[in-house]
C-alpha cells in the first residue's frame, strides 16, 4: 500500500484512480501527459481532443481548458458533436490538438483530410496516438480478432473495423507532415506483446463476465507503466508529436530500459489473473479442500441410506413382522363394524 501511495504521488498522475483505467488508455494518455508538460509555456493550456468522448484527457489535465469534439449525441460544457473532417473551429483557435486511436478509424480516403483539419486548428502542436500498419501489428490484431470471435461468437467491433479499413501507414502521416514543413518527434506505446497478453486476459475476462478480475493486472501495469517494457520496440500504437510553434518535447524518461524484476512480477500477476479468471478467486487449494468435504458428505450419506435399506430388509423378511401382519389382520376380522 505505501509502494502505491508513493508511486500516485506521480507529477504527471493527477489522481491515483487514474490508475484504474484499462492499461493501453492510460498509457496513451500518460505519455501525452508528459510530452505536453514537458512543452508547456502557459499555465492554462486550450487543448482539443478530437474523437474523445469517453476518453481521460480532461482528467489528465484538470487545470486547462479542454474540448472534445465528437459524433456522439451529448449535451453539457466542454463538448461539442461535429465530424473530425469538418472541424467547427478557427485556425489556430487550440494550442495542442490532440487524438488518441481515432486516425485508423478514418477510411483511407478521407485521412489526409482529417490531419489537414487538426492541423489548421492546432496553434503550436499536434499529437496523434494510433496504430499503424506494420507486420506485427496487422499479424497481432487478426489473431486477436479471430481469438475474440472464438470465445464470444462474434468478431470485435474496433478490430474488424481496423481491418476492414486497413490501418494507416507512416508514411501517410510522416509525408504530411514533411510536405507542411512541421517537425515531429516519435514514439513507441504497448509493445506488441504485452498488448497481445493484455488484450486476451480483457477479452477473456469480458467473456466470463468478470471484467473486474483484470483490475489489478491493470493497475500494476499502470504504476509500472515506464519499467514494464511498454515503450519497447515493437510496439502497437505509436504517438507523433508534432512541433508547430514553440519547442520541440523533452524525450525525458519516456522510454526507459526493462526492469527485469517488474516484468517478472508482471508475468506473476498474468499467471495469477488468468487462474482468477478460470477458476475464481478462491486458492486452488481451498477449492479442492471444499469439493473433498462435499464429496466425503455426500458419501456419508449414501452410505446411511444403504445401512438403513438394510436395516428396513431385515425387518421386512423377519418372523415377528410375519406374526405381526397376522395379528393385525385378525384383529381387524374380529373387531365388529360399527353400524352407520
Amino acid at each position: 500500500m505505501a509502494d502505491q501511495e508513493v508511486k500516485a504521488r506521480d507529477p504527471f498522475v493527477p489522481n491515483k484512480e487514474l490508475y484504474e483505467l484499462a492499461f493501453d488508455q492510460f498509457s496513451r494518455q500518460y505519455q501525452a501527459k508528459r510530452l505536453i508538460e514537458s512543452v508547456r509555456s502557459k499555465r492554462r493550456l486550450k487543448i482539443l481532443d478530437v474523437g474523445g468522448n469517453n476518453g481521460k484527457t480532461r482528467q489528465f489535465f484538470p487545470n486547462d481548458e479542454v474540448m472534445v469534439v465528437d459524433l456522439y449525441d451529448i449535451e453539457g460544457p466542454g463538448y461539442t458533436k461535429a465530424s473530425a473532417l469538418d472541424l467547427p473551429f478557427g485556425d489556430k483557435s487550440y494550442d495542442i490538438v490532440t487524438c488518441f486511436d481515432v486516425f485508423e478509424h478514418i477510411p483511407a480516403p478521407d485521412r489526409q483530410r482529417f490531419l489537414n483539419e487538426v492541423n489548421r486548428v492546432a496553434k503550436s502542436y499536434v499529437l496523434v496516438a494510433a496504430p499503424f500498419d506494420t507486420e506485427f501489428v496487422g499479424e497481432a490484431e487478426r489473431e486477436l480478432n479471430g481469438y475474440y470471435k472464438k470465445i464470444t461468437g462474434n468478431e470485435h467491433r474496433w478490430l474488424k473495423e481496423h481491418i476492414d479499413n486497413g490501418l494507416p501507414k507512416q508514411t501517410e502521416i510522416e509525408q504530411f507532415f514533411n510536405e507542411n514543413k512541421i517537425a515531429y518527434q516519435t514514439y513507441n506505446s504497448n509493445n506488441i506483446l504485452l498488448w497481445t497478453a493484455m488484450q486476451n486476459l480483457i477479452f477473456l475476462a469480458d467473456s466470463v463476465k468478470a471484467p473486474e478480475r483484470i483490475s489489478n493486472l491493470n493497475r500494476y501495469y499502470n504504476q509500472n507503466l515506464s519499467n514494464v517494457g511498454d515503450s519497447q520496440e515493437p510496439s502497437y500504437r505509436r504517438i507523433y508529436f508534432a512541433v508547430k510553434e514553440g519547442r520541440a518535447p523533452v524525450r525525458s524518461d519516456i522510454e526507459q530500459p526493462v526492469d527485469l524484476e517488474v516484468l517478472r512480477q508482471w508475468i506473476n500477476n498474468v499467471a495469477i489473473t488468468m487462474h482468477e479468471l478460470i477458476y475464481g478467486s478462491e486458492p486452488v487449494l481451498s477449492r479442492v479442500e471444499a469439493i473433498r468435504s462435499q464429496v466425503e458428505m455426500l458419501a456419508d450419506k449414501d452410505r446411511e441410506i444403504a445401512r438403513l435399506r438394510n436395516q428396513l430388509d431385515d425387518i421386512l423378511g423377519s418372523r415377528s413382522y410375519r406374526l405381526a401382519l397376522t395379528l393385525r389382520a385378525t384383529k381387524n376380522a374380529l373387531v365388529p363394524k360399527r353400524r352407520k
